[in-house]
């Protein structure tokens, strides 16, 4: 067995294609998944540690666990979903690619009815399977494609990156800025700086304490005005207008029906939930009040808020901001994961 795991998967790969390449005129079709199909429990242990350094568990199937890797480049095109199959006596090959057709009806007119082509049906989907005797890997079709289930490559127009206090998500903001991502950095923070312009410091320390609605209802409206003005471009936003909501509820501020009214439908692809940073920093001057258990209070909120909102939310755990960034950034194309039981 070969220890070096992208090298299995891309001779898997290369093998498919040219299963498939003998099979079909398909020959510039690109792969969008891949399996390796273990042969003991002590190589699928291996092979399960390998793919772990790869890239992020997204399902457990019943047949093996699935993964999100960084591209992995083939001789079909980069692939991005890698499963690791547990042992199995009807599985004797070295593992199996899922290739995208240029056109699955006519292909399945045309090969479906050939001795090495079968149909398998699933739930949501169906694929076409190709096995030949002479080739020590297997080959499918799928419709809708694998990437197309798991919504890869579907663009995440409203993203927004949220947590409790001192999470560190003014350092990713700007690190996605600097990669050419258009952002939107704290509205909240803006607000009180206009406040603390037109009121003095302590002059918005008592707005805020006096009047929590009026404070978040011109956060929110200002939010949404911005929000307004990208249209249906891709923004990266730090807090969405149901943080807000989130931070009157840990207040245990009654919401007036006129303020849940502005928030009503607004929705986000995906939301980022950042972990606090470990040497905690109310920072007082800048105008945070909230202490470290409050900060972990409110990053509950804010997940339970949009959560119920139905907005896909991922926790982002304390790491370097680097690592933050590559989590984040290799999600932006990702968004659902479905069941895959090849």
């Amino acid at each position: 067995m070969k220890t070096d795991l992208k090298q299995l998967v891309q001779e898997i790969v290369d093998q498919a294609c040219s299963l498939k390449n003998k099979h079909t005129s398909e020959i510039n079709a690109p792969v969008n998944y891949a399996c390796v199909f273990s042969q003991s429990d002590k190589e699928y242990q291996k092979l399960l540690e390998s793919a772990c350094n790869m890239g992020e568990l997204v399902k457990e199937t019943p047949t093996g666990p699935l993964f999100h890797i960084e591209p992995l480049d083939t001789v079909s095109g980069e692939l991005l979903l890698l499963k690791i199959r547990l042992p199995d006596k009807t599985r004797p090959e070295r593992g199996d690619a899922d290739f995208t057709v240029s056109n699955y009806p006519e292909f399945k007119r045309k090969h479906l009815p050939q001795d090495d082509f079968k149909l398998i049906q699933r739930e949501n989907f169906e694929m076409i399977e190709l096995v030949d005797e002479g080739f020590d890997v297997r080959a499918y079709f799928s419709n809708p494609p694998l990437d197309e289930q798991l919504n890869l490559g579907k663009k995440m127009k409203r993203t927004v990156i949220s947590g409790g206090t001192y999470a560190g998500k003014t350092s990713l903001i700007e690190s996605f800025k600097k990669n050419g991502f258009e952002v939107v950095p704290d509205v909240g923070f803006e607000v009180i700086k206009e406040l603390n312009a037109e009121l003095s410091q302590d002059g918005q320390k008592e707005f805020r304490t006096n009047h929590p609605i009026e404070f978040y209802t011109r956060i929110i409206r200002k939010q949404l005005e911005i929000e307004k003005s990208f249209g249906d471009k891709t923004v990266i936003y730090d807090r969405g207008v149901h943080d807000y909501i989130a931070m009157l509820r840990l207040a245990g501020t009654i919401i007036p029906d006129s303020l849940m009214s502005l928030v009503s439908g607004i929705f986000y692809d995906l939301v980022f939930v950042c972990d606090a940073l470990p040497d905690f920093d109310e920072r007082k001057s800048s105008g945070r009040s909230l202490t470290k258990d409050d900060s972990l209070r409110l990053k509950d909120l804010i997940t339970e808020t949009y959560q119920n909102l139905g907005c896909r939310v991922i926790q982002v755990k304390e790491m370097s901001l680097d690592q933050r960034y590559k989590f984040i950034r290799n999600r932006l194309n990702s968004s659902d994961f479905h069941e895959i039981q090849q």
